[in-house]
């Protein structure tokens, strides 16, 4: 993991035509790193790697699809990795991600941002609930089939956690 996150760091230093095939090598390691042990995420976290993961976001909206579900994927790992990714931007990381024309990553973001906010309820509800995050959620659901990847459960996750929520 460490070697992954110096790999990134140093593909953002590079000029970004010379530096996609190396930052995308890295991220599929990750990814099977974090998917295969858990634990990965947060030794990534502490790697400093969501701060270049976001990096990545922002300065190579082609890799949205390799970065996001690795943050995803942070989200379900420890408390740890959850106050990584608050001190970087917490829930706002993932909902101003949200696209209208990518359903598939729409229900994982909102997936971890539910899970997210089952474990810290009061948190999560203030930034979910502000203005622009509360609107987007609820055009991404109006651009989703209801079927579509467990989006009535994630629906109703949102719901019965917040009152607030519900009500917006």
């Amino acid at each position: 993991v460490p070697f992954c996150a110096m790999q990134i760091k140093t593909g953002l230093e590079v000029e970004p035509e010379g530096s996609q095939e190396l930052l995308f090598e890295a991220l599929e390691i990750l990814h099977f790193c974090c998917m295969l042990y858990p634990s990965r995420c947060e030794q990534a976290a502490l790697c400093n790697l969501v701060p270049l993961l976001q990096k990545l976001l922002y300065n190579f909206p082609t890799m949205h699809k390799q970065v996001l579900p690795l943050l995803c994927s942070f989200v379900h790992s420890s408390r740890l990795t959850r106050s990584i990714l608050w001190i970087c931007g917490g829930p706002a990381i993932y909902l101003e991600q949200l696209r209208p024309d990518d359903e598939a990553m729409n229900a994982k973001i909102l997936d971890s941002v539910a899970l997210w906010l089952q474990v810290e309820k009061e948190r999560v509800e203030e930034v979910v609930i502000q203005e622009p995050h509360i609107k987007t959620i609820i055009q991404a659901l109006k651009r989703t089939e209801l079927i579509y990847l467990n989006i009535i459960t994630i629906v109703s996750t949102y719901t019965r956690l917040s009152k607030s929520i519900a009500l917006a």
